[in-house]
Order: C-alpha cells, then structure tokens, then sequence
C-alpha cells in the first residue's frame, strides 16, 4: 500500500489482504511523510512508522480501519479486509463471468462461473473455463468499490444499484 500521505483522501480506500491460514496474527505499520499526522489503526493512535496492535486473524473476513488525519492531505480512511487462505491458494486471483446479481435476505450476491487464471512469469496471461457452468453466489459487502466497462478504462460505480444498471449478466465479459 502506498504511504497514506500520498494518496487522495476525499474518499474511502479499500484493499484486501490475503494471508496463509498458517498466519495467526497480524500488525500493520502506517507511515505518513507528514510528521504533524495523526495515525489511527482500528481506534488506537499511532505515531509514523509505529506498529499497530496486534490483529488476530480469524476464519471469518474482518476489516481493519486505518485513518491518516493532516493538514496536508485532510482525512484518509483506509479500509483493509483480511482473509485467510491456505498457503498454495495466496497468490491465485479469482475471476469469472457474472451471470446473476440477487439479493436474498438483504444480501446481495453476485452469481458467478470462474475460470482458471493461468500465470507465466508471475503475470496473468490467459484463462481458462471448463464446460460445466459452476455458480458461485459471492456475497458483496456494502464497503465493495464495483467497477465495470474496459480494463483499460474501468468506471467505478458508485453502489450495487449503479453497477447493476450499467452491466449485463449472462453476457460473456469477465470480472
């Protein structure tokens, strides 16, 4: 992540980090160029460089919520969900073809047939997808920032409803 400092801190920020199942705890240290900055991790104040609490991991996703506060670059609240995965799936990237968007019970799911990423030299360069369409209902957190149009020029949607309004399920675009 790059130092908060340096970033545009008008809106929320949000990353995922994903960690081996082997990890049982981490800590976050937030650094900022501004000495006059106030660093909080999940509430507790930290100076520049310091480490944060320590952050027990657990099966189930949680968020970790760093702020800068100065007077060079306003307030940054930054987002990080953590999740566990066993060591050999860490560097996989999950990606497929929308085919639904639902909602059950007041969550919304997008309903989606992935594919396999394949690597060469630590960078994407294909994908594949087998016969069988497999539906995987991927529940989306109302923190989730949605994109969709071209990866050379993404539009960030600005909630669910957006997004749903300006893609097309069932169609053959990957996301």
């Amino acid at each position: 992540m790059a130092p908060a400092s340096r970033l545009s801190c008008d809106q929320y920020n949000t990353y995922m980090l994903t960690v081996a199942n082997w990890l049982n705890k981490v800590t976050f240290m937030p650094v900022s160029v501004y000495p006059n900055a106030k660093i909080e991790v999940n509430g507790m104040q930290l100076s520049s460089g310091q480490a944060s609490q320590i952050i027990d991991m657990a099966d189930e996703k949680q968020i970790v919520t760093i702020s800068v506060a100065s007077t060079n670059t306003g307030n940054c609240l930054h987002g990080i969900f953590l999740q566990l995965r066993p060591s050999t799936e860490c560097t996989k990237v999950s990606a497929g073809f929308l085919t639904d968007i639902n909602v059950e019970d007041g969550v919304s799911y997008m309903v989606m047939d992935l594919v396999t990423v394949e690597y060469a030299d630590g960078s994407i360069v294909g994908f594949t997808n087998d016969a069988a369409i497999d539906h995987y209902n991927n529940p989306v957190a109302d923190e989730c920032i949605l994109y969709y149009g071209l990866a050379k020029n993404p539009i960030r949607a600005n909630d669910l409803t957006y997004f749903k309004a300006h893609v097309t399920p069932g169609a053959r675009e990957m996301y």
